[in-house]
């Protein structure tokens, strides 16, 4: 036997069946190897990790399949066994991501290189690297393990980023978050919960029972939280309640908080979800709510004792009528109105009531402007009460839009009013009778004086024929003051705007007194302030020399020696407008102390016998004062008994640019020569002077004594002209020329008519108007007066020329009052569209019943619907129909039927148009 490891000599002789056995020996241990190599082979090519085993000289002893599919490396990798790792580099090096820091590595030996490393390759993959020494007998050697790990690097990726993202999102919702485990411990808390950063690192791991003791908070919180944790274990569902966090300041936090348990909680892991949300603001806000709501209540019940105090209704209507508030005094009033058994005519005369408020609640709605209004209530009596009403829009909170009003009982006031009118209205009457009677006869005076002027006369004739006409003239004027005072009381004096030169029209009303104080022996002066340009002004030049005329003829008769002077100054001025001051100044008898003010009374003088020694009314100065008003001054006057007077006013004029000059037809220029006209006047006197004038023009002229004669000729004859008397017996003229304008023949029903009437009011001459009549002349008129009215009649248009007719309405207005909003506009035309014909039929019931004082109400309700879209047909109708009748039944009740008529043909025709405005 031989030792072990030891080998036989050659020289040995061997026996065969050694021989024999050690070459099994030999076979069997190269099969053991091989079987050995073939499981290693299988053991690492199974395996999903490559595999790289290098000797101390760095040859490859071992190396897989999968090492070289992870690198990329040509297959199989049996080829590699025994290179040198130097080879295996340059294929290495087109695979991994850094190329330099690998062969730099590669370089320096596994000696020394770290045991787990990551290595980048180019195609984005990465491998974890794992080197560990191993013994290969006695020598050493290395065995690398790469596995790819790009999967599990990108979730993990992925985890982080996800796990940043929640992070971030709990850190910055504004809930305060907060994980606790099974122990009551905090886990995590955002910083919502804990702003402090050194409280929250500090904070996990201990309970809010130390959290609170180490940061002064009331131990009363975690004793609530520890009982609103046990319930949360205990409960399927979240677990709610509110705290009160008391601040060092005084103040509190409040939240409202819960714990819900967290599924799958369990030892060692989450196990509570606390949130809380910080709920100061609404804590607060809901305090003052409640504090506001009190003191709404608080107010509310202070203005409804206001309101209910208040004696005046107070309501608030909805767009369909309905009362939604209403004060003490409007409930006692409808409770009166739903208590009572109502008869038909009350009924009736409640439903023209309630037509009326909801036409003004219409207006409201529509204009969203305030609107006031008289308006009248029945009682369940039938006693009528007027109100004065004030209605505005009233937007409430929904956007819906509701009419407030306020109603002041003015029944008293009413009746008040209504007598003062119908006194005025009498006083009007009378003085209009007294005008009439006396400018009657007065034109028969004064036109036959100045046709008997015209004839040969000696000269004691002509001097009769003076005094005639100089004592009809003072007459007049002293007719004019008493009209004139009765305009001023009534409101009726008109004042008209026209361009004149200043000084020119002041030299005027110098001139025509100066003989007149001539013949006293005064000097008698005129001074106008200087200017160097011309002062055209834009006033009432008429008026202005009346009121001169009249102080100066003062102070010429109150004046028997010395002076009367009439100055101007120029007391300021701006671009548009010159201040000036006129004075009246004489060294007549003078005035009392006591007077001063007294002269200025209708019908007063300073002294009781000045009347009998001087002459007059007594009216002049009350008239000049209230002129001067009107004109925007104020007339004043200074005094001293025996040295004389200084009347005095201040007038601002506005300057104007010098009128072209305008050349007027001179007299009897022979174009009335052979014109027809129809003479209807009831007093022969005047018909004679009438016929006179015309005569000696060439006028062909035809006489009706009444009404009903002058409609016969009109329908017999063709006529030129009529002159038209207003009041004749059997037909007035304003009932001819109504029937006239009905004529089937267009030419006839065309013929001018010149009202000739003893009436001065415009409120008359707007009537004449209205009834188709074309212009009028005040009697007693001048001959020259007549003539250019005939003329200016005559050079109308003829009836085949005639001018177009109005327009059914006009927006302009109306566009411009809505400032481009075309919706505002549409619904103000919808509104007239759906409103009027309703107001239309009950104007025709109260005129088939002849009850005027409705029409004129219904007209008064309609008029700013008509003014808004400037029907202007209708306007000379609501002149008439408004004015309330003063007697019944009404003597102008044919004129008032005709204006109706007017009425409802303007506005139909709107109506018929307006749709293609809507």
């Amino acid at each position: 036997m031989l030792a072990p490891g030891s080998l036989p000599t050659l020289d040995t002789p061997t026996s065969p069946d050694r021989l024999a056995e050690l070459t099994r020996e030999v076979q069997q241990a190269h099969a053991e190897a091989n079987l050995a190599h073939q499981h290693l082979a299988a053991l690492t090519s199974s395996l999903r990790e490559g595999l790289l085993l290098l000797s101390a000289e760095l040859r490859i002893l071992l190396i897989n399949d999968q090492f070289c599919r992870l690198l990329g490396l040509p297959l199989p990798a049996s080829q590699w066994l025994g290179v040198p790792l130097q080879q295996l580099t340059g294929p290495m090096l087109e695979q991994v991501a850094d190329p330099v820091a690998y062969a730099a590595e590669v370089a320096n030996g596994p000696v020394g290189a770290p045991a787990n490393t990551l290595l980048a390759l180019r195609d984005g993959r990465t491998l974890e690297r794992n080197m560990r020494p191993v013994a290969l007998g006695e020598a050493a050697g290395w065995l690398f393990s790469y596995r790819d790990v790009t999967a599990h690097r990108q979730a993990e990726s992925q985890r982080d980023a996800q796990r940043k993202f929640y992070e971030t999102i709990l850190d910055e919702v504004p809930v305060e978050i907060a994980v606790l485990d099974e122990q009551r411990r905090y886990v995590y808390t955002n910083p919502q919960a804990v702003p402090d950063p050194a409280h929250r690192e500090w904070l996990p791991g201990r309970t809010l029972a130390e959290y609170c003791a180490r940061y002064g908070f009331p131990m009363e919180l975690a004793a609530q939280r520890d009982l609103m944790f046990e319930q949360a274990e205990v409960s399927t569902k979240p677990i709610f309640w509110d705290d009160r966090t008391p601040l060092p300041t005084g103040d509190a936090v409040y939240h409202q908080r819960q714990f819900k348990l967290l599924s799958g909680a369990g030892r060692g892991l989450p196990y509570m979800l606390g949130s809380g949300l910080d709920v100061t603001a609404r804590v607060q806000a809901e305090a003052n709510s409640q504090a506001s709501e009190a003191a709404r209540r608080e107010q509310q019940e202070f203005m409804q004792q206001v309101l209910d105090t208040n004696p005046s209704l107070v309501f608030v209507r909805d767009a369909a009528g309905e009362v939604v508030f209403g004060n003490r005094a409007m409930r006692r009033l409808e409770e009166q109105n739903t208590q009572a058994i109502l008869s038909a005519e009350v009924q009736q005369a409640k439903s023209r009531d309630a037509a009326g408020y909801a036409a003004v609640d219409a207006q409201v709605l529509a204009t969203g402007q305030e609107v006031t209004a008289e308006e009248r209530s029945t009682s369940p009596t039938g006693e009528e009460r007027w109100f004065y009403t004030i209605k505005r829009p009233l937007v409430r909170p929904d956007g819906t839009v509701q009419v407030l009003g306020v109603s002041t009982d003015i029944t008293d006031l009413k009746a008040a009013q209504l007598a003062a009118e119908q006194a005025a209205q009498a006083r009007e009457n009378f003085l209009a009778n007294m005008s009439h009677e006396i400018r009657t006869p007065m034109n028969g005076v004064l036109g036959m004086a100045a046709l008997l002027a015209k004839t040969r006369l000696n000269p004691q004739q002509q001097e009769f024929v003076r005094t005639i006409r100089s004592s009809g003239a003072h007459l007049l004027g002293v007719l004019n003051d008493v009209l004139d005072v009765s305009k001023i009381h009534s409101g009726k004096l008109e004042i008209e705007a026209a361009p004149f030169h200043l000084h020119d029209s002041m030299q005027q009303a110098v001139a025509t007194l100066a003989m007149q104080a001539q013949e006293k022996g005064l000097t008698f002066g005129f001074k106008p302030f200087a200017t160097d340009e011309a002062p055209w002004v834009l006033s009432d030049p008429f008026r202005l020399n009346q009121i001169l005329l009249n102080l100066l003829s003062n102070s010429i008769k109150f004046t028997t020696s010395g002076s009367v002077w009439l100055r101007s100054f120029l007391v300021g001025e701006t671009e548009e407008e010159l201040l000036v001051r006129f004075a009246v100044q004489d060294t007549g008898i003078g005035i009392g102390a006591d007077a001063l003010e007294r002269i200025f009374e209708s019908f007063t003088q300073a002294y009781a016998d000045t009347t009998r020694r001087y002459g007059g009314t007594g009216l002049g100065l009350t008239i000049s004062r209230a002129l001067v008003t009107q004109l925007g001054g104020e007339l004043g006057v200074t005094s001293t008994i025996g040295k004389g007077s200084t009347f005095s006013f201040t007038l601002p004029l506005r300057k104007t640019d010098e009128p072209a000059p305008v050349v007027a037809d001179a007299f009897d220029t022979g174009l009335l020569r052979g014109v027809r006209v129809l003479l209807a006047e009831d007093n022969p006197i005047n018909r004679m002077v009438a016929r006179l004038h015309l005569m000696q023009w060439g006028v062909v002229v035809d006489e009706a004594e009444d009404g009903l004669i002058a409609l016969q000729k009109l329908r017999a004859n063709p006529y030129d002209v009529v002159l038209m008397d207003i009041q004749m017996p059997h037909m007035s003229g304003i009932e001819v020329t109504q029937h006239l304008r009905q004529f089937a023949d267009a030419t006839q029903a065309s013929l001018p008519v010149l009202a000739l009437t003893a009436n001065v009011f415009k409120s008359d001459n707007e009537k004449y108007l209205a009834a188709g009549m074309d212009d009028y002349l005040a009697k007693p008129f001048a001959e020259e007066d007549l003539y250019a009215k005939l003329v200016a009649l005559l050079r109308q248009p003829a009836p085949g020329l005639a001018l177009a007719p109005l327009p059914a309405y006009d927006l302009t207005r109306l566009r411009q009052d809505a400032k481009g909003h075309t919706a505002f506009v549409a619904s103000m035309v919808q509104s007239f569209l759906t409103h009027m014909p309703p107001m239309l039929q009950k104007i025709r019931e109260a005129t088939a019943a002849r009850d005027w004082l409705a029409v004129a109400d219904l007209a008064h309700h309609i008029k700013p619907n008509l003014l808004t879209l400037s029907i202007e047909a209708a306007i000379p109708a609501m002149h008439t129909l408004e004015e309330l009748p003063t007697l019944m039944p009404t003597p102008d009740e044919p004129l008032r039927q005709v204006a109706v008529a007017q009425l409802l043909a303007a506005v139909e025709h709107a109506l018929r148009e307006l749709p293609n405005e809507a």
